[in-house]
């Protein structure tokens, strides 16, 4: 007799939203809450400790920071939650779909 699956996580009003947020930066259909500074260079407005490693903007690369914080993974760091448990969430609402 085959055992049913269980889910490893449970789906929670906030993990939905975070989730629908990280799919949206992800798809580019949002942006990560941040600025500019003299109209080239894309700064975070909340960093998380994920983004320690991540160069500083420059003239070179003006969007390095943007496009980290456009990961599930800096999502994840900056609410609080295991990014396991949002790579979870995210695939659960993208099969839905």
């Amino acid at each position: 007799m085959a055992k049913k699956k269980v889910a490893p996580y449970k789906m929670t009003k906030k993990l939905k939203e975070i989730a629908i947020e990280a799919i949206c930066l992800k798809n580019r259909s949002s942006w990560p809450q941040g600025h500019t500074k003299r109209g080239q260079k894309w700064y975070p407005a909340v960093k998380g400790d994920c983004c320690i490693g991540i160069r500083e903007p420059s003239h070179r690369w003006p969007y390095s920071l943007l496009t980290h914080c456009r990961t599930s993974y800096h999502v994840a760091t900056v609410n609080g939650i295991d990014p396991k448990r949002l790579a979870w969430a995210i695939k659960r609402i993208e099969t839905e779909k």
